[in-house]
C-alpha cells in the first residue's frame, strides 16, 4: 500500500496527499487560497453532499479556478456548480458510479443521510485506497466494497443525525480496513470509537486526528 499524508480540518474536511496526487474532501469554506497553495498542488476536489458544513459553492469555485482541480460531486452539489465551473472540470457522481480522474479511480457509495443523492467515496490512487464516510450512518451498500479500502475516515456522530460510534465501527469491520480515523464527531465520540475498536478489532490501527496536524499513514 502506498503512503498518504493528510491534514484534518473540521467536521469531515480533509486535505490528502499521495505521492502524485492532491485531494480536498468536503472542504466547505474552511480553506483559504493561501492554504491551498501551501499544500503543493491540488488535483481533485471531492464533495459528498450539498450541506453547508461539507460544501460551499462560492468557495469551491474559487478553489477550482485557482488550482485547475477537477470537482467530483453528488447531484446536489453538482446542480449548484453547473454553469459556474467548466464542464470538463466537473464530474457528476451517483451511488455505485466510478470515475477515472487524473489517474485516480473514484467510486461513489450510497450515503445514509439527507440531501440529493448524498455519497461516500473510495479513492484508489498511487497504490493507496482510502474511504471517506461523509456523515453517513451504516448502510448495507458498504458490503460490496469489503476489502477495497485500507484507510478509512469514518463519521462517529455530532452534528450528524445519522452517524454514530456504533455505525462507524460497523463500517470499519465491513470494509476490513487496517487503519481507521474518526471524523465528524465530538471528542467523546472519537474516544468511544477508539475504545470500541480496541476491544472488538484490535488489529485495526486507530488514529484520532487533531485539527491542522499533518499525519502520515
Amino acid at each position: 500500500m502506498g503512503e498518504v499524508a493528510f491534514i484534518f480540518y473540521k467536521i469531515s474536511a480533509l486535505a490528502v496527499k499521495t505521492c502524485r496526487h492532491g485531494f480536498l474532501i468536503d472542504p466547505a469554506d474552511y480553506f483559504n487560497l493561501e492554504e491551498i497553495k501551501s499544500l503543493g498542488g491540488l488535483d481533485v476536489i471531492l464533495v459528498t453532499h450539498e450541506h453547508s458544513d461539507h460544501f460551499d459553492a462560492s468557495s469551491t469555485v474559487k478553489m477550482q479556478e485557482a488550482t485547475g482541480a477537477i470537482i467530483v460531486c453528488n447531484p446536489g452539489a453538482y446542480s449548484q456548480l453547473k454553469g459556474r465551473v467548466a464542464s470538463e472540470k466537473l464530474v457528476f457522481m451517483e451511488p455505485d458510479k466510478t470515475a477515472e480522474v487524473k489517474g485516480a479511480k473514484i467510486t461513489a457509495i450510497k450515503s445514509v443521510h439527507a440531501g440529493k443523492k448524498p455519497i461516500m467515496f473510495i479513492v484508489d490512487a498511487d497504490e493507496l485506497s482510502l474511504f471517506h464516510g461523509s456523515d453517513s450512518g451504516y448502510t448495507s451498500a458498504v458490503r460490496k466494497y469489503g476489502g477495497r479500502a485500507k484507510v478509512a475516515f469514518v463519521p462517529v456522530g455530532k452534528p450528524s443525525p445519522t452517524a454514530s460510534v456504533g455505525d462507524a465501527v460497523k463500517i470499519v469491520k465491513t470494509l476490513g480496513c487496517s487503519t481507521a480515523l474518526p471524523i465528524h464527531g465530538s471528542e467523546e465520540e472519537a474516544s468511544g470509537f477508539r475504545e470500541r475498536l480496541r476491544k472488538e478489532s484490535p488489529n485495526v490501527q486507530v488514529i484520532v486526528p487533531k485539527p491542522l496536524k499533518t499525519y502520515k499513514v
